[in-house]
């Protein structure tokens, strides 16, 4: 890879694969799978579970068509009972969500733009808030930071919203060159780390948020494959 950054990007696919050829299985228990069930759902509550957002400990977020829905993963309910504690139906599409301490979660919209709902932990109930519409431009995975939520979106390169409101995000700033098809992003500090589909990863500087910029990225020649999702932990770029 050409990426010339300093947070080292840890084992190339090759070393990774030379490594698990060569480091001896450890002396444990193997581990095994056992099935427990499955949360189904009536129709009406969306055709496609895409996303689930584990929040307020042990519920969930479920993203679906038309749909987001809390659901309890700690206690389910038995198979064909569908018990769903709260949703919101066909005012959006949710896609998947980030949702801040305070309750207020935001979606992207498959078809384009940024829902804001908001979950409130005494009742557990889901309210719809707002939307803020791009139609075309479809938003996919997204970051939440204190009061910033980065969003990727795909040919579109990314969104910065300043959520000091947080039922009203604002625009900061945005990039949309220089990206192939922008569909996760990290953030660390002032860099974010963008999971750029068939363009590998990009590395972009927001110290000026107005105007933030790529300042290093895998060659797409010689990446190992596509880039679906990203993740930084310890200094590692994943």
């Amino acid at each position: 890879m050409t990426v010339s950054h300093s947070i080292p990007f840890g084992l190339a696919w090759a070393g990774l694969a030379a490594l698990l050829a060569t480091t001896p299985a450890p002396a444990a228990d193997p581990v095994s799978l056992a099935y427990v069930g499955r949360f189904d759902t009536p129709l009406h509550l969306g055709k496609h579970r895409v996303n689930v957002e584990v929040v307020l400990g042990h519920y969930g977020l479920m993203s679906s068509t038309d749909t987001l829905a809390l659901i309890d993963l700690v206690d389910p309910p038995p198979p064909g009972t569908n018990v769903v504690i709260d949703s919101i139906i066909n005012i959006f599409d949710p896609y998947s969500t980030v949702t801040r301490p305070d309750g207020y979660v935001y979606a992207n919209q498959f078809l384009g733009g940024l829902a804001i709902a908001h979950l409130d932990s005494g009742t557990l109930s889901l309210t719809y808030v707002d939307s803020i519409d791009e139609p075309g431009v479809y938003y996919e995975r997204m970051a939440l930071v204190g009061d910033r939520l980065y969003v990727t979106a795909h040919a579109h390169g990314i969104r910065i919203f300043d959520l000091a409101d947080p039922a009203a995000p604002t625009v900061v700033g945005s990039l949309d060159t220089g990206f192939d098809d922008a569909m996760a992003i990290a953030v660390a500090g002032t860099t974010a780390y963008v999971a750029d589909g068939a363009g590998g990863l990009k590395v972009v500087d927001l110290t000026d948020e107005q105007n933030p910029v790529i300042v290093a990225g895998e060659d797409p020649v010689s990446a190992a494959a596509t880039a679906h999702d990203v993740l930084v932990r310890a200094g590692h770029v994943y």
